[in-house]
């Protein structure tokens, strides 16, 4: 038995959008209604702020990150 099954449907962009997730083992089928370049650009600008972060941290003093930065 595959329970517990959770169902979604909604509305994004005036387009209709399902996912059902399995419970059990976490897989989930669906189509996401971002497309994904705009999911790697986020995960892109995060990194490079993070590394601009330390970068600038280590470089003033705030934080010691050591010999290997």
């Amino acid at each position: 038995m595959l329970l517990p099954i959770w169902t979604a449907a909604y509305r994004h962009n005036g387009r209709s959008c399902r996912f059902v997730v399995n419970g059990q083992s976490g897989r989930v089928q669906g189509e996401p209604p971002w497309p994904m370049w705009k999911i790697a650009a986020a995960v892109i600008t995060a990194l490079v702020a993070i590394t601009a972060f330390l970068y600038l941290a280590g470089a003033s003093g705030y934080i010691d990150l050591g010999q290997g930065f």
